[in-house]
């Protein structure tokens, strides 16, 4: 039973994890008083180092990116999580 409903819903639940995780970025993003608003979404799906982080000018860019990589972090290991369970179920 609990098989057939993991194949049935992994994907709606790796799109949710992917809409939420977007939707987190967006709202955070919202409340910067930024100018390069679209350059910084964009370069957000990727991590981060602390040398970076520590020579950029901006501040609110550093602590737009430095909280980007902790939902980057906890966004690409569930759907991780939720990949490697929909193999397993697949695999019995």
């Amino acid at each position: 039973m609990y098989r057939t409903l993991i194949l049935n819903y992994a994907a709606y639940a790796a799109i949710l994890v992917v809409i939420v995780a977007l939707a987190v970025k967006l709202a955070k993003l919202s409340s910067l008083e930024h100018s390069d608003k679209p350059g910084l979404f964009l370069g957000s799906f990727r991590f981060y180092s602390k040398p970076v982080l520590r020579n950029m000018v901006s501040k609110q860019g550093q602590e737009y990116l430095r909280f980007t990589n902790k939902v980057n972090m906890a966004s690409y290991c569930t759907l991780l999580g939720i990949l490697l369970l929909y193999l397993a179920m697949k695999a019995i």
